[in-house]
């Protein structure tokens, strides 16, 4: 089993990346950890494949 934690810095690209991967088979693990600090924004969502 592959596992992967997916980091973007907007909601926007997590989607997206999210979306991609899971045309390629990828499932989600849990759900999206959105972390602020300052003025960034940091999104994160962790992805296994069989």
């Amino acid at each position: 089993m592959k596992y992967m934690v997916m980091r973007c810095d907007s909601n926007v690209k997590l989607i997206n990346e999210i979306e991609r991967y899971l045309k390629l088979g990828w499932k989600l693990q849990g759900g999206v950890s959105i972390i602020s600090h300052g003025m960034s924004i940091y999104c994160s969502q962790a992805m296994v494949k069989d």
